[in-house]
């Protein structure tokens, strides 16, 4: 079956709704969107960009970018809501939609900086991201909380290398 990705747009918004619903009710711990909040999601936000990767014309993952609104902030990125459906998983979808959303973002010549937030049970997540460059650079006490669970987080940073330095 053919992978694809590509940005996703308002005329994606009924298959991105599922998906997110899907990942929000199954993995609930994993993001910092709840159930609630997710009406309130938009795909035409203007500083953070939705990713689809899809198989067989099928909507199979999601992740996004999203730019700092403030000027002090404007040369860091964030990554934050991967979700890959768990029959496509191990396949190389996460890491494609993964790579890809760290070279658009460093695509950007503002940016300098990408982080991301992994709940720290999340050890493939982990795995991935360390084996794409990030390092985690701190540990967040119940960063999450699901009903009345706590989940400890990691913070995880990734600097865009100019001239064989990292910035």
């Amino acid at each position: 079956m053919q992978k694809n990705l590509q940005k996703l747009n308002l005329n994606n918004l009924d298959e991105f709704k599922k998906i997110r619903l899907e990942a929000l009710q199954n993995e609930p711990q994993a993001f910092g969107t709840s159930l609630n909040e997710l009406k309130k999601e938009k795909l035409n936000k203007r500083y953070q960009v939705w990713y689809g990767a899809y198989m067989g014309g099928e909507l199979v993952g999601i992740g996004s970018i999203k730019y700092a609104k403030a000027k002090k902030f404007s040369h860091i990125a964030r990554l934050s809501g991967i979700y890959v459906k768990k029959e496509y998983r191990g396949q190389g979808l996460g890491r494609m939609l993964f790579e890809k959303r760290i070279e658009e973002a460093f695509s950007n010549p503002k940016v300098v900086k990408l982080k991301l937030i992994v709940n720290t049970s999340q050890t493939n997540a982990i795995n991935l991201y360390k084996s794409c460059g990030f390092e985690i650079v701190g540990e967040m006490k119940k960063e999450f909380k699901v009903g009345e669970n706590y989940y400890n987080a990691y913070l995880m940073e990734l600097h865009k290398k100019s001239q064989g330095a990292t910035l």
